[in-house]
This record gives structure tokens, C-alpha cells and sequence, in this order.
């Protein structure tokens, strides 16, 4: 693990940016990584989507490939994808913009870190790739990925359970992120997108539950303060993200079968979409939105991340503030009565809009 650590951080300083002769703050660290600020963002947010897959697909119809997980894939593929929205840190690392045009376009330094959880079903894709299926431990012997997937041991021990269950992949993923990158400012809008480096330990639990039929309805909750822009998707959450799955219903009933473990590199850009309220020498208030999305992610041994013939696809979405509520579920059938969701994720966390306590809104003090 070290070793990669150490690689992590002599591409940096090697590769993204000339290090600077003058000693900064920080004796022997390079002067361009030393922060320039301190974001406070209170309560943040992270949408995770941890995705295994045997197919890299479009991730959405209408966008041309930016990631290979997608909704419309092809007959027969097999795919898990966990979403989930975690708290990341309340505070960052932040870096004043080196302009390079008439306060146009400007470049500049990120370092991001944070830790996720999620997990999903495995299933397989039907007609046309449009409609999913839960792989059922009946099937261990008819479906030909099951029968691949598991290992003998496996399906010995399952073989003494109730049928009527399904398989999960749990992803549990810590990384940090840092890029030199290229932005616009407008004014009170700005759009960056940044290359990065990546280190990541990731760890993928494959479990056995008890099936439960669920039937969710979303809606979005504005971000914004005052729920500003409220109408427009992109400032909107995704409740649906935070319905309870199958596992979580019956954790008493959760047969754990294999955990492997993953460290290593990754590559990937990052976008981000700013809108900023108020700008002074050390002082700015903003609303922050971005993703980061993994173009290749490798183990320590430099192989691609794979597990049992399913390629992992991780995407990480971040933003200032919570946005939780509005979200309603069922178990059973559409016909039985509907409840919300309590907005808690995997790890226990309180997600509603409630509970943010900057307004969605990040301060950040420039100290240098």
C-alpha cells in the first residue's frame, strides 16, 4: 500500500504542475499543493454509484458515453449498481484561481477526498436491455452466470436456504483525488474540468438476502437556498437513491459469502459547476456541484479492477449540502400503502434537508 501512496504523490509532483523554488508554508512541500483556503460546507453530500457490470454500455441514452455502467445496455448483461448519498467531510482544501485571459478562463489546483458506501442486486438485463431481473438463488443451477459466478462452496452452502433470495454487492470505497484543471468565469457562474490522479482502497462484500419486493416514487428536492432554480433538474436531489434495499430489511437473514479487497490508481476528469454569491479577497459563499468520474481504476498489481468477471465503474457526485425528502416506498405490490423514506443511508447518516446547516451553501476563508 505504501509504495502506491508514494507513487501517488511523486506523479504530482513530477507531472501536474512545475514545483516552485520558493519554500512555502509547509517546509518541503511543494508550494503549487499548499492550500490557499478553507471551505466550510457544513453538512456536504456524495452520491456514490458504484457500478459492476460484464458490459460497458452508454451510462445514459441520450449521452454518448462518458461512462461505461449504463441504463440501456445490451440483452443479457449483467450489472450492479449501488447508488447511494453519504456526508463527505465538512471542510476542503481550496485553491485561488490562476487566470490566464482577462479573468475569463482561468487554471487550477484540487485535492479531494472522501469515503462511500452503497450496494445493489445483481441483475440481469431483458428485452432490449431495458427491463431488470433479480438473479434468485433458484437459478444457481439454470442461469449460466450464476452457475459461473459462484463457486462450488457457495452453492453448497446456499443450497440449504430458503430459495427465495437474491445476491448484493456491498462496495465500500475510501480515495483521494488531485488534478490541475481549466475553468470559465462568468461572473457569478463557473465551469471547470480537471484531469486527476487518483488512490483508492476498495473493498466488495458478496452477500445473500432475503427478496423484498420494492416500489419507490421521487421526487426532487430543491438545493438552493429559498429553493432557487427549484424547477431546474440539475439543482434538484435524488431521493431515490436513499430507498431501502433488500438487505437492509431482513440484516439478521444476510448470508455473507466472499470480500475481496482492492488498492490502487485510477484516472478521470472532474466537472464542476459553481454559482457564487459573494466574492471578496479571503471570503467567498457558493453553492458547489460537481462529479467526478473514473475513466480506469487498477489494483496494485496494475490490472484492471474486476471481480468475477464484472468490471467496476465508480462515479462520484458531490455537492454542498443535503437534500433528502420528498421520496415514498412500498414493499409488497403498488397496491399496498406507501411510506417516506426516513432518509438515512448505509451508514446511518442523516441526509434530510433539515438537517443542513450552512443552507446548502459553501463558505470558504482564503488565508493566503
Amino acid at each position: 500500500m505504501l509504495k502506491h501512496v508514494l507513487a501517488f504523490f511523486v506523479f504530482i509532483v513530477v507531472s501536474l504542475a512545475p514545483v516552485s523554488a520558493d519554500e512555502g508554508y509547509i517546509p518541503f512541500f511543494p508550494d503549487f499543493l499548499e492550500p490557499d483556503g478553507i471551505g466550510f460546507k457544513g453538512t456536504a453530500t456524495i452520491n456514490t454509484m458504484h457500478c459492476w457490470a460484464d458490459y460497458g454500455g452508454p451510462f445514459y441514452e441520450d449521452i454518448p458515453n462518458p461512462q461505461k455502467c449504463g441504463n440501456i445496455v445490451p440483452e443479457g448483461t449483467t450489472v450492479a449498481r449501488g447508488e447511494n448519498a453519504v456526508r463527505s467531510s465538512p471542510v476542503s482544501l481550496e485553491y485561488r484561481k490562476n487566470y490566464i485571459f482577462k479573468k475569463l478562463f482561468y487554471t487550477q489546483t484540487f485535492i479531494d477526498f472522501g469515503q462511500t458506501l452503497a450496494n445493489q442486486n445483481i441483475k440481469k438485463y431483458e428485452k432490449g436491455g431495458k427491463t431488470k431481473h433479480n438473479y434468485l438463488l433458484s437459478e444457481i443451477n439454470t442461469e449460466p452466470f450464476l452457475k459461473s459466478f459462484l463457486t462450488a462452496q457457495e452453492k453448497e452452502k446456499l443450497s440449504l436456504l430458503d430459495s427465495n433470495r437474491i445476491f448484493d454487492l456491498k462496495t465500500e470505497s475510501s480515495f483521494i483525488l488531485a488534478g490541475i484543471g481549466i475553468g470559465l468565469d462568468l461572473w457569478f457562474l463557473e465551469f471547470s474540468l480537471t484531469p486527476f490522479l487518483m488512490y483508492h482502497q476498495t473493498s466488495i462484500t458478496l452477500r445473500s438476502c432475503k427478496y423484498v419486493n420494492i416500489n419507490m416514487r421521487s421526487s426532487g428536492t430543491p438545493l438552493l437556498p429559498g429553493g432557487l432554480l427549484g424547477d431546474v433538474e440539475l439543482f434538484q436531489s435524488n431521493n431515490g437513491i436513499l430507498t431501502p434495499s433488500d438487505c437492509s430489511f431482513y440484516p439478521e437473514k444476510i448470508v455473507t459469502l466472499d470480500k475481496r479487497n482492492y488498492s490502487g490508481l485510477g484516472v478521470g476528469t472532474r466537472g464542476t459547476l459553481s454559482i457564487v454569491f459573494l466574492q471578496t479577497e479571503n471570503w467567498r459563499i457558493s453553492f458547489e456541484q460537481g462529479a467526478n468520474v473514473v475513466q480506469n481504476i487498477w489494483d496494485s498489481d496494475f490490472y484492471e479492477v474486476n471481480y468475477r468477471g464484472l468490471d467496476y465503474y465508480p462515479v462520484y457526485v458531490f455537492r454542498s449540502g443535503l437534500g433528502c425528502g420528498g421520496a415514498t416506498y412500498n414493499v409488497g405490490g403498488w397496491d399496498r400503502e406507501m411510506q417516506e423514506i426516513d432518509c438515512r443511508n448505509s451508514k446511518g447518516e442523516d441526509m434530510s434537508k433539515k438537517n443542513d446547516n450552512t443552507g446548502g451553501l459553501q463558505i470558504t476563508y482564503f488565508f493566503r
